[in-house]
């Protein structure tokens, strides 16, 4: 029976680099973010729930309207936990259907709110990609040009990094790539490892 290994981590952890190399690895990989926005566009039960909370300025013409919506989502603690209800069990039945045709010994659930949405429970194993408060948001700044306050307000409605350590099985320190690369590797030697 394939298992499941949790990876989770905040927002500019690195979670979707460490991913690429576990993908390389030739790791069945399923990536909840991307799966969750497609199917807030493909899902018409999804589209007609969050048009109903959020209004009709959610999707521009075949697409999620993401600017609009994180702005919502992000500065309310309520209207993401909504939100988050109406996506996550479609996912989850996603995922699912997804893993039942994964042959290998292992697969991979990256989701960056594996405990909050409770997944972890159904995982083997979990891993946890973990970098310093300021050098996250220095990532997420290059990469999203968003302000440094709406950064702050995406972490601040995620778990604390402290809590998730506790509850992780594996904890890689991004900070230096050529580092966490060799972390990486040497996590996937011990889970093959421990599925021999």
């Amino acid at each position: 029976m394939t298992k499941i290994i949790g990876l989770t981590g905040g927002i500019g952890s690195g979670k979707s680099k460490v991913l690429t190399v576990f993908e390389k690895l030739g790791v069945p990989c399923y990536k909840t973010d991307i799966v969750a926005k497609r199917l807030m566009v493909e899902e018409p039960s999804i589209k007609n729930e969050i048009i109903k909370l959020l209004g009709p300025k959610s999707y521009k013409i075949n697409s999620l309207n993401t600017q609009f919506i994180s702005s919502k989502i992000f500065k309310n603690k309520n209207i993401l936990e909504e939100i988050n209800n109406i996506v996550h069990p479609k996912v989850s039945r996603d995922f699912l259907n997804w893993s039942k045709v994964q042959n290998k010994s292992f697969l991979i659930k990256e989701s960056a709110i594996l405990f909050e949405s409770g997944f972890n429970l159904y995982c083997d194993k979990i891993i946890l990609i973990h970098s310093p408060y300021e050098l996250r948001i220095k990532r997420i700044i290059k990469r999203d040009s968003l302000e440094r306050q709406e950064i702050i307000n995406r972490i601040n409605n995620q778990m604390d990094d402290e809590c998730k350590i506790n509850l992780s099985d594996y904890v890689i320190e991004n900070i230096k790539w050529e580092e966490t690369y060799k972390e990486v590797l040497k996590i996937y030697d011990i889970i093959n490892i421990k599925l021999i």
